[in-house]
């Protein structure tokens, strides 16, 4: 319940300063690729024209890679924390404010602003995401850190404990 609270306070906070959604560096990339060149379709799309006239573009299927990224997405649901590591070896990390069938928006704690990532573009989707550590400033995969902990006091118990309580034996 604290992380959906959380996770509303910083869409409506972001909503409040106007904050306009930012689109993947790929996706801006070939905007202004399209801006220059003067076409209106983007490569790999089909276009449509309607009854009055516009074109709308019809995107690509989803591979199965994006079709199993969107299930995931969906699984964790609007508000959800996650991280998402996207193909171009970044991280972000945020809450779900909404997904369709192409794209998904995060509102990125550490940018303080609604990114638009499509499925596409993210490489892997990870629940949740970590607190950041005070001295790096990283955000560490809790899970991993879980069991890095267990690994060692496993470890203390099959190798430490047998030596102090021989070495107490002796004396």
């Amino acid at each position: 319940m604290k992380n959906i609270m959380t996770a509303i306070l910083v869409v409506a906070s972001l909503m409040m300063l106007n904050a306009r959604p930012v689109a993947c560096q790929e996706v801006a990339a070939a905007k202004k690729a399209e801006e220059v060149s003067g076409q209106e379709q983007p490569q790999g799309a089909q276009a449509q024209t309607t009854s009055s006239g516009q074109r709308q573009t019809q995107a690509p299927p989803l591979d199965d890679k994006a079709r199993k990224i969107k299930r995931m997405v969906e699984k964790i649901g609007v508000a959800g924390r996650l991280t998402l590591y996207l193909r171009n070896d970044e991280k972000l990390y945020g809450s779900v404010v909404r997904y369709d069938a192409e794209s998904v928006e995060v509102a990125e704690v550490d940018l303080k602003q609604v990114v638009t990532i499509q499925y596409r573009n993210i490489k892997k989707v990870r629940e949740d995401y970590g607190k950041r550590d005070p001295i790096t400033g990283k955000r560490s995969n809790p899970p991993k850190g879980i069991k890095i902990g267990i690994a060692a006091g496993l470890l203390f118990v099959a190798v430490g404990l047998p030596i102090v309580v021989l070495a107490s034996m002796k004396d």
